[in-house]
């Protein structure tokens, strides 16, 4: 800027509309290693400012440089943000795996209920990877937001799978009727990894189920209705009251 104070202050005064759109732009530039190019597009709106004669137009222009600019950023975060997430998702769920294997070693017990949990984190990575281009998911700077979301979606996956699995072995659910007859989970280990699939892969299915379930045991708990506050009496006693 100008070294004379009146002139410093015209140009001030130029620069100024820039100001909003320059600092959302310089936030979603910090730690973005191809930055050059939208530093020039910067440097080039404000020389547009700054050579203007007032009429409007080289404001507008500046505006829509960085406006644009932007623009493109923000789809290059995107992008980055959706490849950090798969990154997350994949490495998370291997470790999961890992680590379901060891447990799974270690408590010889509930086998299917384990087959469930594995194949939960398969079908919750195949629901990420389906539905990733729809996904809402942070920007590559929100490292925290996407790490939480892929960790709480193959949690979710495991959880869902073992639990669809306990369902159908305990006999809450129904048995599936097949043209090879009822499919038994204690002694089907491929019907226990599809389950697992199944309720990994469909977010909703497993607390459906558990939300009817809940409803079913509440009807069926004698279905009696507290008494009203003011005593009210049964249908068809006149509405009298005992002294």
């Amino acid at each position: 800027l100008s070294s004379a104070q009146a002139k410093r202050q015209l140009q001030r005064a130029k620069l100024l509309p820039l100001g909003t759109e320059r600092a959302k732009l310089q936030a979603l530039l910090r730690g973005w290693a191809r930055r050059q190019s939208y530093d020039s597009s910067i440097a080039t709106a404000m020389q547009l400012a700054l050579d203007g004669n007032n009429d409007g137009a080289s404001a507008k222009n500046a505006i829509e440089t960085i406006t644009d600019a932007r623009v493109a950023i923000l789809g290059e975060r995107e992008t980055a943000g959706r490849a950090q997430y798969v990154r997350f998702a994949l490495a998370f769920g291997v470790l999961g795996l890992m680590l379901l294997w060891i447990a799974q070693s270690l408590v010889h017990r509930g086998e299917s209920v384990w087959l469930g949990a594995e194949a939960g984190l398969f079908g919750a990575i195949l629901s990420i990877a389906i539905g990733l281009r729809t996904r809402t998911v942070a920007l590559d700077i929100g490292l925290a937001g996407n790490l939480s979301d892929s960790v709480l979606r193959l949690i979710t996956g495991a959880v869902s799978g073992g639990t669809l699995v306990l369902l159908f072995s305990t006999g809450i659910v129904p048995p599936l009727h097949t043209l090879h007859g009822d499919l038994d989970v204690a002694r089907s280990a491929s019907f226990a990894l599809l389950l697992g699939i199944i309720g990994g892969f469909v977010e909703q299915l497993v607390p459906s189920l558990l939300d009817k379930q809940a409803d079913r045991l509440t009807d069926g708990d004698g279905g009696g209705k507290s008494p009203s506050a003011d005593g009210g009496s049964k249908p068809g006693d006149g509405g009298a009251k005992k002294p």
